[in-house]
């Protein structure tokens, strides 16, 4: 059985692809593929496959998507599985997980770190104090410093998926990430015909991308007067989706182990050793020296 799991990045695209190729022993596993093309390399070849996608890997070629989603490629699916996330929670693990590709793209030199020790001290007064630092003001604080508009691009992707899902095939399932992180899936279950474990998934060296496993994050993060600026941006995508529950609540403190801490990981993942960073300079000099690299 072929199995291709849609849905926007932070959305639970990992955990729940995971979980149904545990359920799947012998699947062969496709992470992120981003062409049409790799489709109809590698159909036809029997056996089970499992393929997640991230929609907006293909917001520049959605006759392509299209065709994938549609089966017009050489790799068919039998089922066809479509993620929904509160978009105000999926902005908050896109805010948080940002300084995982930030470092990637700028590295992890003095002054990178010394931004990046900049944001945890922010995320660590937010969870002491939740009222201190306001929600807008850390997507704020990410835009200027990290380089990138968060709100503004998960409200943009949110809009162009719940016109995406509207053309949804009638086969397909739509799970929500909420109905799956509190094991709500009996009905995912049947249309799989497999008995999934989320309580049990594992991850490997995807484990980065777990955060917090939980839903409903938006409400102590935000306050009460962010959310007329947080309707502005989301509304209609949350009432598409049936997120139409707009009451915040305080909390005394944040979990740091999903803020702070969940940033800290990434930055300690992303990080190379020493022993990574010598052999990056040896694997260069003997390139250069007798064209290969090191062993």
């Amino acid at each position: 059985m072929n199995v291709l799991v849609v849905g926007k990045a932070k959305t639970g695209t990992t955990v729940i692809s995971k979980a149904i190729h545990q359920a799947l022993p012998g699947a062969r596993y496709h992470l992120e593929p981003k062409a049409a093309s790799y489709f109809e390399e590698h159909g036809g070849g029997g056996g089970s496959d499992i393929v997640k996608i991230i929609f907006e890997h293909w917001g520049g070629r959605p006759a392509d998507r299209d065709a994938l989603v549609d089966n017009r490629l050489a790799m068919r699916f039998d089922r066809r599985v479509f993620i929904v996330r509160d978009p105000r929670d999926e902005a908050i693990s896109r805010l948080l997980y940002l300084a995982y590709p930030w470092m990637a793209k700028h590295g992890a030199g003095r002054d990178q770190r010394q931004t990046l020790r900049e944001w945890i001290g922010l995320l660590q007064r937010k969870e002491r104090d939740p009222q201190s630092v306001g929600g807008l003001e850390l997507f704020a604080w990410a835009r200027e410093r990290l380089g990138t508009d968060v709100l503004a691009s998960t409200a943009q992707s949110a809009a162009r998926y719940a016109a995406f899902l509207a053309r949804a095939p009638a086969s397909s399932f739509l799970i929500r990430y909420e109905d799956f992180v509190e094991s709500r899936i009996a009905a995912l279950n049947e249309y799989l015909g497999l008995q999934l474990e989320p309580q049990t998934v594992p991850l490997g060296d995807l484990a980065r991308t777990r955060r917090s496993a939980t839903s409903g994050n938006w409400k102590s993060f935000f306050a009460a007067s962010e959310m007329s600026t947080l309707q502005s941006l989301f509304g209609e995508a949350c009432k598409a989706q049936g997120y139409e529950d707009w009451a915040p609540q305080s909390a005394a403190a944040l979990d740091s182990r999903h803020f702070s801490g969940y940033v800290a990981r990434l930055v300690e993942s992303g990080t190379p050793t020493r022993l990574q960073r010598l052999r990056a300079v040896l694997s260069g000099l003997l390139q250069r020296v007798h064209g290969r690299p090191a062993g």
